[in-house]
């Protein structure tokens, strides 16, 4: 009988000291769960570190249909005239950069550029930053440690300026004539000059990036016109009045469309999808055509079609799949709206509603948010995946 009673002892004992390590295991998963000589008893997945290459998806993807505005929150209240149009997400989607206007001028002959400095708000709305005064068109690096940014000494000269995330540390890296700034890999920075694209290192060494790519100066607005480089910086689209190329470093070009969108809003209607294999694109003014086309310049498809009104802002959501796009209607009621569209044209959705204007708005890159301007102030939509 001793023996028996013995033997329940011993397996009980040990039922319950499984039980307590399992126990432990699950109080303190993702740490390691460590015995009294110190050495670990259990090691679970750790939790997986929110970088800007590893930010979380959805399994299934961003599909159109599955999208909704869960929530808006108003950042500032200024109103009208306080900031120009220009948002630019951090990598992690946590702030965001705007051009406040500072009531600064700078005036040559009938021109006269109103002068921004830029801010950085986060996205709760806990922290107002002001890192540049008389700048513009600011955009993070990749690993969200730097910031790119432009400065106008007269209406044609553009300067550029890196700064660490916290505004210190400002340094001119390179001067051109005005026109689109972009970081390119490994902190290079692509910026128009002498009718070239040329590329900068964040110590303020030049070179012209390609010989063969020669970009269109207009006069009348005193300014390149647009282009954009791929993800991988190896492509170049850009704009020739109402042409859309593809242009590798080589020269070879590919041409896209006769018919972009209005030239004014040609900066507003291309975008390259998160890997470079697509691009999305404008056509028609007010009566447009959203598309999408292979990096080659092969089988472009139209998306979405509309009638007396103008589309802008197309923007990729993160796994590539699904669109968003600004849209309002012609005459002097600008109501903006955003819509979204699968990558095939299906699901066309429209996610403001009647919740007002919504107006410039840029998609965060993890997917979930959207900046905007509502009557001059900044407000941030929070999505929501119904799956």
């Amino acid at each position: 009988m001793k023996k028996v009673w013995d033997f329940l002892n011993t397996t009980l004992g040990l039922g319950l000291l499984m039980l307590l390590v399992l126990v432990l295991v699950a109080l303190f998963g993702g740490r390691n769960v460590v015995g009294l000589a110190g050495q670990p008893l259990a090691t679970v997945a750790p939790v997986v570190e929110v970088t800007p290459t590893s930010i979380p998806r959805a399994e299934s993807g961003f599909r159109a249909e599955n999208i909704e505005i869960a929530k808006e929150v108003q950042l500032t209240t200024e109103g009208r005239n306080s900031f120009s149009s220009w948002i630019s997400w951090s990598p992690l989607s946590t702030s965001v950069l705007v051009n406040r206007f500072n009531g600064r001028t700078i005036k040559d002959q009938n021109v006269t550029y109103l002068l921004t400095d830029i801010w950085k708000i986060t996205v709760d709305g806990n922290d107002f930053q002001k890192l540049a005064a008389d700048a513009f068109g600011a955009r993070w690096s990749e690993d969200g440690k730097m910031i790119l940014y432009l400065s106008t000494p007269d209406a044609d000269t553009q300067d550029v300026y890196v700064m660490n995330e916290d505004g210190s540390n400002q340094t001119k890296v390179a001067s051109g004539e005005r026109g689109e700034v972009y970081w390119l890999p490994h902190r290079r920075i692509a910026y128009p000059r002498e009718n070239r694209i040329w590329v900068a290192d964040t110590t303020g060494k030049s070179a012209i990036l390609a010989e063969k790519i020669e970009l269109i100066h207009s006069p009348k607005a005193r300014r390149y016109n647009p282009y954009f480089p791929s993800p991988d910086g190896d492509k170049i689209a850009f704009i020739d009045k109402g042409r859309l190329l593809i242009v590798k470093l080589d020269g070879t070009q590919v041409k896209i469309t006769d018919d972009l969108t209005d030239y004014s809003r040609a900066d507003l209607s291309v975008s390259w999808s998160p890997s470079g294999e697509k691009l999305t694109y404008i056509t028609g003014g007010n009566q447009p055509k959203l598309w999408i086309v292979n990096a080659e310049g092969s089988d472009p498809t139209m998306l979405v079609s509309g009638e007396m009104e103008f589309f802008e802002h197309p923007r990729w959501f993160p796994d590539g799949k699904a669109i968003l796009f600004s849209r309002f209607p012609t005459g002097t009621e600008k109501y903006f709206s955003i819509y979204v569209v699968n990558d095939d044209g299906s699901g066309l959705k429209d996610l403001t509603g009647d919740r007002g204007t919504q107006e410039f708005p840029e998609l965060s890159p993890d997917g979930r948010k959207v900046a905007f301007f509502r009557e001059g102030n900044l407000y941030i939509a929070f999505l929501s995946l119904n799956e």
